[in-house]
Order: structure tokens, then sequence, then C-alpha cells
């Protein structure tokens, strides 16, 4: 910890909480993995024309990938609370490398079910990345875990946002081996997370779940509210799986190059990482409620235009848009459902992150089914609709003082 937190324990800037070096090494460290895991998209449109993949084959393998993230969550947060978050973080790191770099070296045919098994990888990270974020949010910024965690799902973004674009040029320009230049960069970023995270116990017995003595209980939700919350994690989970999956395959059937959807799917990601940027000290001053209920409403919107104009601008716009309302909700929705969820720290963490990959990808599998049938327009159509049912289940969500972050 630094002296900064420590003379401080009321910092709001992120500039603050990110010269905190275990902090910081945990969301850079969520940036380097989903560099890689935010390939999968990109590299499965690649693989799709010479494994003669269809639309629906293609939500099927992505539903499959994010399955195997979100299903292991709960096991690896169970694994991390006693292993410790420092080894998982690296192991993760580890496992990725390894399993994506054989996807490109090994036979093609073998590529998207090693691409499955790269995103345990994200099983691994995510319960141990964000429990340890939220805690600190929760002890260096005087109970604002939604900021903390709006930043660790922030940097995650970035690496999503970077990874299909960079992963798209290097596909156009050299194929599925120009990939390995990425994977290279993993190697430094291992060190530095190595070296910093030494400063984590190896096995963190504080955990979000665990409250000081003197602290006052978190609220019971209704059963309503808590009813409510698992619909809206899952709705917004579904919509941005649509997107971030099949407005890529509707780019390849427009005659598209690899680089051109890379960089489309990079500017919803970046409308993402805006919206966690902004929506996270949002959700701390005006409460998680109302903010995940505005976002939500709003974001159906800029989808409903999507499905409705061409290709060109405007449309370019409404995805930004559509990706920061998105991610706006994301980071409330995984603090609220922490507190609700049985255990602590980081197998509570997984046990939510894992409800959300998992609901985003079975939908995306029905998604799938009804581009097939039916076309692209309809799938913006259908996922706004997705987003306001999401915004206004979110006003069910119990009202909670705003000191508490509700």
């Amino acid at each position: 910890m630094t002296s900064t937190a420590k003379s401080n324990p009321r910092i709001s800037s992120g500039a603050a909480i990110l010269q905190n070096v275990p902090f910081f090494a945990i969301v850079f460290s969520h940036l380097m993995t989903d560099l890689y895991v935010g390939q999968r998209t990109v590299y499965l449109t690649y693989l799709s024309e010479p494994l003669q993949l269809n639309k629906t084959a293609l939500g099927a393998l992505s539903a499959a990938a994010v399955m195997a993230a979100g299903l292991s969550q709960p096991i690896f947060g169970w694994l991390a609370d006693r292993w410790g978050a420092r080894r998982m973080i690296l192991a993760a790191m580890v496992w990725i490398g390894i399993t994506f770099t054989a996807s490109i070296l090994l036979p093609i045919s073998l590529a998207p079910a090693l691409l499955i098994l790269a995103n345990l990888g994200a099983g691994m990270f995510h319960p141990a990345g964000v429990s340890q974020a939220t805690l600190i949010g929760r002890t260096q910024l005087a109970g604002r875990e939604s900021t903390a965690a709006s930043y660790f799902f922030l940097f995650g973004q970035l690496g999503f946002l970077a990874g299909p674009l960079l992963g798209g040029l290097l596909l156009e320009r050299w194929g599925d081996q120009g990939l390995l230049i990425l994977l290279a960069l993993l190697v430094p970023a291992f060190i530095f997370a190595q070296n910093a995270l030494r400063k984590l116990p190896a096995a963190e017995p504080r955990i979000p779940g665990d409250r000081p003595a003197s602290a006052p209980a978190w609220p019971r939700p209704a059963w309503w509210s808590a009813a409510a919350l698992v619909a809206v994690a899952a709705f917004q989970a579904w919509t941005a799986q649509n997107v971030s999956t099949f407005m890529l395959k509707h780019m390849e059937e427009l005659g598209r190059t690899e680089s051109f959807y890379g960089l489309l799917l990079a500017v919803y990601l970046l409308g993402t990482a805006a919206g966690n940027l902004i929506g996270g000290p949002l959700a701390d001053k005006f409460g998680r409620r109302p903010l995940i209920a505005a976002a939500l409403i709003l974001g159906a919107l800029p989808l409903l235009v999507m499905g409705q104009i061409e290709i060109g601008l405007l449309w370019y716009a409404m995805l930004f848009l559509a990706g920061a309302a998105g991610g706006a909700a994301y980071a409330s929705l995984v603090v609220l459902g922490q507190r609700l969820a049985p255990g602590g720290g980081a197998m509570a963490s997984g046990l939510v992150l894992g409800f959300i990959f998992s609901s985003g990808a079975l939908g995306a599998v029905l998604t799938g089914l009804l581009a097939d049938a039916v076309g692209f327009a309809p799938v913006y159509l259908f996922s706004a609709g997705l987003m306001a049912t999401g915004g206004l289940l979110a006003l069910l969500l119990d009202r909670q003082k705003k000191t508490a972050g509700g």
C-alpha cells in the first residue's frame, strides 16, 4: 500500500488508487488477460470460413467458450480464497498463454476447442482479481466499491478493445501466425505481475464478504429485489454477448475485412470502457439502483436505431453509446451481486461473474437461431428489448442509502 493510501483513506480519484502497486498490478493483469481472451470473437470469425461455421455454430462455440469461463468461476473463486489470489492470477496468465499458443500452432481443427480451454483462464483470473479490487475500494475508498470495480472492469474492457483491434490487423496481414506477436507481450506482463503481487499475501483472509465486527450488516434484500437483480444481470450480459458475437459475423457477410470488424468491435468496447469509467463514480454518488435503471433504459435507444438504419457514421455512434450504457451498469451489478452471493471473497465474486458470463452465453445460442432465421437487423431490435426490460426491472431493486452505494 502506498503512503498516499495510508494517509488518506477517503481518496476518491482514480489516479490515487492506481498508485497502489498491488491494485495497479491486478487491473493491468486484467488488461493483459482480456487482451488474449478478447481475440476469441475475431479469431472464431476468421476461422468460420475454413471450418464452414454458420451463425448458429458460431454462437454455440462462443457460448461454450464463455460458459467455460462462467461455470468454472465459482470453483476457481473457492480455490483462490484458499490458495491465494496472487497464485490464481499468475496461474491464469500462464494457462492463457499455453492454450492460446496451442490454438495457433496445432492443426486448425483443434483451434475452437483450444480457444474454449483458453477461456478457463478467464475463469481463473476474474474471481481473484475482482474480489481484491473491490476489497481495496471498500477499505481505501471509504466504501466506494463501485468505483474500484469500475476501474477493474475498465482495464479489462481496454484489453478486450485492443485485442480485436490488433488481432484483426494481424490476422489480415499474416494470418493466425500473426497472433503470436501479441503472445510475446505476455512474458514481460507476467514478470511484472509476479513481482508486484508479492505485496499481496499468498492467501488473503480479508475478503469482500467479511466485515469488521463493528460494521453494520448489509440489509437483506426483499425476494423480488434479489430476483430482479438476477434478471437484470442476465439481460445485460445477453445483450453484450449478442453485439460482440453477431455484429462481427454481420460485417463479414457484408464483405468487410478482419481489420474492419476488429475496429468496429473496438468501437463498441471503447464505449463499454467509457461507461465503466463513468458509471462507478456515479453509482457511488447517486445510488446503484437509479444508475442501473437509467443506463439500461437509455441504452435500448441506440440498439433500436442500429436495427433500422444503414451502416455508417450514425450507426457507429449508436454502437459506441450502446456499449457505454451496458458498461455503466456492469460494475454496480457485480457489486450488488457480491452481497447476495453465499460465501465470501473470490468465491462470491466467482458465483456472480459465473452467472453473468453463462447467462449471456446461453442467450447468444438463442440469438444465433434468430439470426439464422431472420437476419441481423432483428438481433439489434431484440437486444434493445432486452436492455429496456432490464432497465425497467432494475426499478424493483431495493432502495439503499447512498453511503452504502445503493
